[in-house]
């Protein structure tokens, strides 16, 4: 596997696990940094120089410590084959749970998942304007409605997407870059999105680093107004968790995921 894709893996790895110290890998970090993640993902082992020397073990160089790298991710990482039959079911019951009613069509998107997503802060709600509950009343009849998120949620944006609501230039955002693999064949359409208020992560000094501000400091929510999007939702394949994605027809503008984000016939909760 290339060392580029490797290191998203990592990173994408550590970024799920939702544990702090993890190094961010690079295809060009050294064989100490390297060994660094190996250390933060196997605390027990002997990965970094200092631990390997105590033991009496040869350290790591670049390429023994890329190739440690490839077997810890293909030890940890679950396997998945596709089941696209299992996609389409999947959606099918996410659809009707929401709305209430047997889902009618299948449509195909003019776009493929995006391999990888910049994951730039909190989500703390989802606007959105739906006909569900609104039997007798007509497929027209619309009802705005807000979910605040109860648990811990993360917003993933494509490149470009998050621009200045005054003069129209993309933000400048921090945090991970986040591998998306694998992703299902088929999703759910829930709704007309209105809006995702949300916290930005901010840099922490020089270089890659940055933090979740906390509620005392003066950062405030930001609300990302989005025009012409829909909502949907669906499962990732190799875990089942659900996610919830703010897409147009160029493709997929935001992802929200949470570990205890789902879809109900109460709408959205988590």
């Amino acid at each position: 596997m290339r060392r580029k894709d490797l290191a998203a893996l990592a990173n994408t790895a550590a970024a799920r696990s939702r544990r702090i110290g993890a190094p961010l890998l690079r295809p060009d970090s050294d064989a100490d940094t390297i060994a660094e993640w190996l250390q933060w993902n196997d605390p027990n082992g002997a990965h970094t120089a200092e631990l390997a020397l105590a033991e009496d073990m040869d350290p790591y160089d670049l390429d023994s410590a890329w190739e440690a790298l490839e077997q810890m991710l293909a030890d940890d990482l679950p396997k998945y084959t596709p089941n696209r039959s299992d996609d389409l079911a999947v959606a099918q019951k996410i659809r009707e749970t929401f709305v209430d009613r047997k889902a009618e069509r299948r449509q195909e998107v003019p776009w493929k998942w995006p391999r990888s997503m910049r994951e730039v802060g909190r989500c703390e709600a989802v606007m959105y304007s739906s006909d569900k509950w609104q039997k007798g009343r007509g497929r027209n009849w619309l009802e705005d409605y807000k979910h605040i998120a109860e648990g811990m949620q993360w917003v993933l944006v494509r490149p470009g997407f998050l621009q200045d609501g005054k003069t129209r230039k993309a933000l400048d955002v921090v945090g991970p870059e986040i591998d998306l693999h694998p992703m299902p064949s088929s999703f759910a359409v829930l709704a007309d999105v209105l809006g995702v208020q949300m916290q930005f992560y901010m840099p922490d000094g020089a270089g890659d680093e940055y933090y979740l501000p906390n509620a005392s400091e003066d950062t405030g929510l930001y609300e990302v107004a989005i025009g012409h999007a829909k909502l949907g939702a669906g499962q990732f394949p190799d875990t089942g968790e659900t996610f919830l994605i703010v897409y147009t027809p160029a493709g997929v503008e935001m992802l929200i995921v949470g570990e205890k984000l789902a879809v109900e016939k109460d709408g959205i909760v988590g």
